[in-house]
């Protein structure tokens, strides 16, 4: 069928929007945090909602159900009582609850759009492909440039974000493969293919492997169910039947699958023994998750909160910091309690029982497209029952598509209530009103602390005493004015303690003071925070309260027991500017604990210069 140019024009602009929130700019880790990028996602949103808008009224779409409309009020109710029951900790869960509505319109969008137009869903998976290529080109080209060939992270910034990307681009490949009637499109979608999975073997990303190997299994269990050839007697015939030249194809090609698993089945086994990936840490992982079910198990945490009550249970440092479970199963019921599981198991039933409809309901040489999303579908859920790699924006919008773009029988049937056709789009644009404005209110506050950041200068070299405190002081004053006009979260008050301390260091009484007063605040809302303790120790050392020092520390110990660097300074008697010579026990601590447990950035320091490990 010959595309229309207004089509082309829309084919193109869903291809694009896929590849912007695929890029470092867009839905991936560092565009959510940094705020630069913010503005261009804001107005392309903004105008693809404006877009949908215009076609849907001047197209007089109709709203259609789906059955994943019943698992929505489960949900709801699941994350209302667990942010209600936990009220200490709404800061996070309102970061979460942010990022739940955001998925939630992007799925309305999304079904309204492939429900009325079938031709949408192609454009969709088209767009998903091209992002394929982009993120094969910029691995091979990362690996060529760094001289490193394993864990590439393309533009998505992540190698188990990128191996759960692709694991899901790699049935749709196979699935063109299958399809292609040319042979030059055969060559090209078998290249395709491989690269895609090469590049997910070179990630060394475990559960992406066996994720991997599920889709892959499910592509062809459902091919030769489709074709029925699932019986062993219809195989032998069909294979005495094929000639000698795809006799040996096949033979080739399963001794080359059955090497490759072989492999990384024992690259698998390997990986056991590197201390980073040992199978002890994700045992550590899971087992606070357990411990904050048993906790709460009706009611859970509270949502975004698994970090926060992961290190309670580990010695942070040099544990580091971890904002999910790395199951997904896991996460829900310790943040979300019993009800956040039902809401799962149920949300899982449904996207079941719409694929076996489907399945029932279509041709059999119309099923190309079922078994490539339901492959597709089964590698995605895999990876996320050992990782949640869906904390990343981009991998989370992904699982959205996927579910929009699985074909399913409930569609076909159109609600005939008319005032529920007009009051679901406009209940839609109220969603994306509320999102989109709060979203922005939240950039703004952001950007604002980030250049207060910056302001700092810190590690900048070749500055005197006076230009660094005045950097400071203008930091400072940045923060302070974020007060004013917005409630700070836990992280603004971190950081602003860090930089009194900081002038504290050079020896500014007043600044030494308010900072002991700022980590105080700080730690009544996050007291888990062994280094914040640490520095706090510090600062009371250098105003001369040794026993208020003693006992900051004290709590730092408990806290992170397996931290040497504190018992060390305890039995030196909080000698805290002797220990020059002792290796920090994670460098990186404070950075990622801001990173991962509030989405915001951080100054490049872990320890004031008055614990012994700090630098002017």
């Amino acid at each position: 069928m010959r595309l229309s140019p207004l089509r082309i024009a829309m084919r193109l602009y869903i291809v694009l929007v896929c590849l912007y929130l695929m890029s470092p700019f867009g839905a991936t880790f560092n565009g959510i945090i940094i705020p630069d990028s913010h503005p261009v996602t804001f107005g392309l949103v903004t105008l693809s909602l404006a877009f949908w808008l215009v076609i849907r009224s001047r197209q007089n779409w109709r709203r259609y159900g789906a059955s994943l409309d019943a698992t929505l009020p489960l949900w709801a109710v699941a994350i209302a009582i667990s942010i209600v029951a936990n009220p200490g900790t709404l800061n996070r869960s309102f970061i979460g609850l942010w990022f739940v509505l955001l998925y939630a319109g992007v799925w309305y969008v999304l079904h309204d759009l492939v429900s009325n137009r079938a031709e949408i869903r192609e454009w969709l998976i088209d767009a998903i492909l091209s992002a394929g290529i982009v993120l094969v080109f910029f691995s091979v080209l990362q690996m060529v440039m760094t001289g490193r060939w394993t864990q590439p992270v393309s533009v998505v910034g992540n190698s188990n974000a990128l191996g759960t990307v692709l694991l899901v681009i790699a049935p749709f490949a196979l699935g063109r493969l299958i399809a292609a009637r040319r042979r030059s499109l055969n060559l090209g979608w078998a290249i395709y293919s491989f690269a895609v999975a090469t590049i997910v073997l070179l990630t060394l990303s475990r559960g992406a492997w066996l994720s991997l190997l599920a889709g892959l299994a499910t592509l062809l269990v459902l091919t030769l169910h489709n074709r029925g050839l699932l019986s062993i007697g219809r195989l032998h015939g069909r294979w005495q039947a094929s000639s000698v030249s795809f006799r040996r194809l096949t033979i080739v090609g399963t001794a080359a699958a059955t090497v490759a698993i072989a492999i990384m089945l024992g690259l698998i086994i390997n990986s056991f023994t590197i201390r980073e990936r040992r199978a002890g840490l994700r045992g550590e992982i899971w087992r606070s998750a357990l411990l904050q079910i048993a906790e709460k198990p009706l009611t859970g945490q509270g949502l975004f909160t698994f970090g926060r009550h992961y290190s309670r249970h580990v010695s942070a440092p040099p544990a580091l910091p971890y904002a999910h479970a790395h199951s997904l199963p896991l996460n829900i019921a310790a943040e979300l309690g019993i009800l956040g599981m039902v809401a799962l198991v149920y949300t899982a039933v449904c996207i079941f029982r719409d694929f076996r409809h489907a399945w029932k309901s279509s041709a059999s040489g119309d099923r190309a497209l079922l078994i490539s999303c339901a492959s597709a579908m089964v590698g995605f859920s895999a990876h996320h029952v050992v990782d949640v790699t869906a904390m990343m924006p981009a991998v989370a919008l992904l699982g959205v598509a996927l579910v929009a773009i699985l074909p399913t029988g409930a569609a076909k049937s159109c609600s005939a209530n008319t005032r529920l056709q007009v009051i679901h789009p406009m209940g839609v644009v109220a969603l994306w009103v509320v999102v989109l404005a709060f979203g922005w209110r939240s950039s703004e506050a952001n950007r604002r602390y980030i250049q207060s950041l910056r302001l700092s200068n810190y590690g900048m070299a070749g500055r005197t005493a006076e230009e660094t405190m005045a950097d400071y002081r203008k930091s400072l004053r940045g923060l302070e004015y974020l007060e004013t006009r917005d409630s700070a979260t836990p992280v603004h008050l971190q950081q602003k303690a860090l930089l009194l301390g900081l002038l504290a260091s050079y020896g500014d009484a007043q600044a030494r003071e308010s900072a002991i007063t700022t980590f105080e605040a700080y730690l009544k809302q996050e007291p888990i925070d062994a280094i914040s303790w640490a520095n706090l120790a510090a600062l009371y050392w250098q105003s001369g309260n040794g026993a208020q020092a003693m006992r900051a520390l004290d709590r730092a110990i408990v806290l992170a027991p397996d931290a040497y660097v504190f018992a060390y300074n305890l039995a030196t008697k909080l000698g805290m500017f002797s220990g020059d010579d002792l290796e920090l026990p994670h460098r990186t601590h404070n950075q990622e604990f801001t990173r991962f447990q509030h989405l915001r950035e951080s100054l490049p320091l872990t320890f004031l210069p008055q614990v012994g490990w700090g630098n002017r």
